[in-house]
């Protein structure tokens, strides 16, 4: 069962009348009264249908009215012990609704327009009919599987309408949800699973193990499953999307293999159920998967539902990232909540990439840090973030899909539900800015870099379109990117100590803010010898020195020439490898070899990005 959150929709009235006042409730009034009411609507319940019959629940009611009354629901129908309200039920559609709270035979009462109660708190007489003796049953020949209802209407106890609704029994409710973008996949949770079947039935804590009632196993029925309008078929898994056994999306999971078991615990005898994935196809419109399930307990009890997966175009960006206005975002955002006035993020992996506000470029002081409690508003006045300025970075080399997720607030600071935002990510192994690198030269690996950083004006060629990938990088290049990235702070007050820097050359600012700073030493008190060729290991002890020297919890065991690395770069390569920024060419690490400038791209790419 769920309920529904969207439930914010409301009708007011006002009616003076004198009248006589009978109904449900065994009192009797006779008077002039005014009634200012407000009738909420959408307050609806879903129900996965058996075909032996659903039996409904009071509480699903009372939660269905507590979500869409909000803070004032204790004014309406009271709380607690004293909570009542009683249900009139309109004309079934795809079955029918009994007095009754279990199947019985074929003999049943039809509820009609007979009142249900919650409780019994605030009303006479010795026979009521209660929500929780209410049983649906499906009308077999109707075709229309997914649409079965009952609209109803919620009274208090003086007799006035506070909501209304509309009960669903339909076959594909979405027990469990996941959304990819396409091309994208996503790999089954086996929480979710056990979650369901531990719900299903009936334990009282669903986080925590209790004897019988955790997941043993699932099995998945794709002869039933459905690709957007379609049934399955090889040919719409091609189309859409196929369910395979692991991640790497080799072998799938067809028709036949509805008794193929996938186990919660694993073993070299059974295929795990934590591997289990579905693939998007590349069809680039937005749709929805519905595959069903079984799932089996410990004590051997079943429980069918199913696995209800959005696939989304997505939004197509590079390695370069995107701002969300260009994207049309915020307009995606009030498509799913209407009533959204913000948003609120939950950050992104360090591996996917960052968000960020009033992004210029990567360097400090031209972007802001998107935060996990700020507030980016749909439509934003005076200091207000407005969500068309958030900024997404890629991690370094990250392609394929990328999912960020949000949760979005009404005015009254609500949270009215949760979404993603899919982006699908593509990479380049040629630059669009240089001629020289291409998959021919060294492209395949640092197109991505070089473009990245000529992009947000880090680097800069040497000749028209010309980038010299192959060309070593000298001290005075490399302190020269890293002073941008810094945001090329004021040196006016430091003194230059060094003879072979000059005033006017393109370094000079960059090699006395270094020096400052205690990033980058000189070669000896007075020289900093700026041509002078740079290797890996002092690459990594400059960025050391420039994030200040932090913590290592690593060590270079495993590359063969670590005993090369010289003594005051230890800590430094150690750190640099543990965080990805330097890798090695298979087991050796090459601490003393000159850096070229294509790697230096790569190098600080991954730096700034991750």
């Amino acid at each position: 069962m769920s309920v529904l959150a969207n439930s914010y929709a409301s009708s007011t009235a006002t009616i003076t009348a004198t009248a006589t006042l009978t109904g449900p409730v065994s009192a009797t009034a006779t008077g002039t009264a005014t009634v200012t009411t407000s009738v909420v609507t959408n307050a609806d319940i879903t129900y996965r249908y058996s075909t032996t019959g659903t039996n409904l629940k009071g509480s699903d009611f009372y939660s269905a009215l507590v979500t869409s009354l909000g803070t004032n629901y204790t004014s309406v129908i009271g709380s607690g012990t004293y909570s009542n309200f009683y249900v009139v039920f309109g004309t079934p559609v795809g079955g029918q609704l009994y007095k009754s709270a279990s199947y019985t035979g074929t003999s049943y009462n039809t509820v009609g327009s007979t009142p249900a109660y919650y409780t019994s708190y605030g009303i006479s007489g010795s026979s009521y009919l209660y929500l929780d003796n209410i049983y649906f049953l499906e009308n077999s020949t109707y075709t229309y599987n997914n649409s079965r209802y009952v609209d109803y209407t919620v009274y208090n106890t003086a007799n006035v309408a506070v909501a209304t609704g509309r009960v669903y029994f339909n076959n594909s409710y979405a027990d469990i949800t996941y959304t990819v973008a396409a091309g994208g996949s996503v790999t089954f949770n086996t929480s979710d699973f056990n979650t369901f079947v531990r719900k299903a039935a009936g334990a009282t804590n669903y986080s925590s193990s209790q004897t019988g009632y955790n997941l043993n196993y699932v099995t998945f029925d794709m002869k039933n499953a459905t690709f957007g309008s379609y049934a399955y078929s090889t040919n719409n898994t091609y189309r859409y999307g196929a369910l395979y056994t692991t991640s790497a999306l080799k072998t799938e999971i067809t028709s036949s293999d509805y008794n193929t078991k996938f186990y919660n615990t694993t073993s070299a005898y059974n295929y795990s159920l934590s591997n289990v994935t579905f693939g998007a196809s590349n069809y680039s419109t937005n749709y929805v998967v519905i595959i069903p399930f079984t799932a089996v307990n410990n004590n051997n009890n079943s429980y069918s539902g199913n696995v209800y997966i959005t696939v989304k175009s997505g939004h197509a960006i590079t390695i370069l990232g995107t701002d969300f206005g260009s994207e049309k975002i915020p307009a995606e955002v009030t498509a799913d909540y209407s009533s959204a006035a913000y948003v609120q993020f939950t950050l992104p992996s360090s591996s996917d990439g960052k968000l960020y506000y009033n992004y210029t470029s990567i360097a400090t002081g031209k972007n802001t840090a998107v935060t996990a409690a700020g507030k980016y508003y749909i439509t934003a006045s005076g200091t207000q973030n407005a969500l068309k300025y958030v900024y997404f970075v890629p991690a370094a080399d990250k392609t394929g899909t990328v999912n960020v997720a949000y949760t979005a607030y009404n005015t009254a600071g609500t949270n009215i539900g949760s979404g993603t935002i899919s982006f699908t990510v593509t990479g380049r192994t040629s630059s669009s800015y240089y001629s020289d690198v291409t998959s021919a030269s060294t492209g395949s690996w640092s197109a991505n870099a070089v473009d990245f950083m000529a992009y947000n004006d880090l680097v800069k060629g040497t000749g028209t379109y010309q980038f010299s990938p192959y060309m070593a990088m000298t001290r005075a290049m490399f302190v020269t990117v890293l002073y941008r990235a810094a945001g090329e702070p004021s040196v006016s007050s430091i003194a230059n100590p060094f003879k072979d820097v000059k005033s006017g050359a393109y370094y000079y600012n960059a090699v006395l803010w270094a020096y400052r700073n205690n990033i980058v030493t000189g070669t000896s008190g007075t020289a900093f010898n700026p041509d002078g060729k740079i290797t890996r290991e002092q690459i990594a002890a400059i960025l050391y020195r420039y994030m200040g020297s932090p913590t290592v919890r690593s060590s270079l065991t495993g590359y063969t020439d670590s005993n090369k690395v010289s003594s005051y770069a230890v800590n430094a390569m150690n750190w640099a490898v543990y965080n990805g920024y330097i890798q090695g060419s298979g087991y050796k690490l090459n601490p003393t070899s000159n850096a070229t400038r294509a790697e230096v791209a790569v190098m600080l790419y991954r730096f700034l990005t991750k």
